[in-house]
């Protein structure tokens, strides 16, 4: 570490992010090179802190820049065979804090296999914002929710966005 890194200087923000990512780095190769450790448990140590650290890192590099981290939040895409199962769906994951926002786009024409056939059908398509983190739970509700034997249900990371809007994005999934 710097020797003019003070805690007073992480606290109030003056800390650049890069400044915060070599100090990580830093930590985390001092633990994994300490002479008291061997090869195993270095490795060891890289696999299990890496995760923490990484993800430490990010957080603490958002709270800093109050900049977004891309693929913090995601856009889940879930098709519903008409309005109303498309609309108690939406209402449901919502209630549950699952997500933020749904938009739901009417009457996506849909050409798949299915059972060994070529199918064609109309269906309502949802535009789910949630956080990434979200994402698996969203999944097993909808799973559960939903009436197709296998809901179509994937996401994509969003890479940029506005602050305020992912900042609104945040706050809507807060518990009570």
């Amino acid at each position: 570490m710097p020797p003019d890194l003070s805690c007073e200087q992480l606290v109030g923000g003056e800390l650049r992010s890069l400044e915060v990512l070599n100090v990580l780095e830093a930590v985390w190769c001092l633990m994994v090179t300490s002479p008291l450790s061997c090869l195993p448990c270095g490795i060891l140590a890289v696999i299990l802190t890496y995760p923490l650290l990484r993800t430490f890192t990010l957080w603490l590099h958002s709270s800093l820049t109050r900049n977004h981290i891309s693929g913090t939040y995601s856009v889940v895409f879930v098709n519903c065979p008409n309005e109303q199962i498309a609309k108690d769906v939406a209402r449901a994951i919502l209630d549950k804090k699952l997500a933020t926002s749904v938009n739901i786009l009417p009457k996506t024409s849909s050409l798949y296999f299915w059972k060994g056939e070529i199918e064609e059908s109309t269906e309502i398509l949802l535009l789910i914002k949630t956080k990434t983190s979200k994402v698996s739970r969203l999944s097993t509700y909808v799973r559960l929710a939903h009436p197709f034997e296998i809901p179509e249900v994937f996401s994509i990371a969003m890479d940029q966005g506005d602050a305020r809007y992912l900042k609104w994005l945040e706050e809507g999934m807060k518990e009570k």
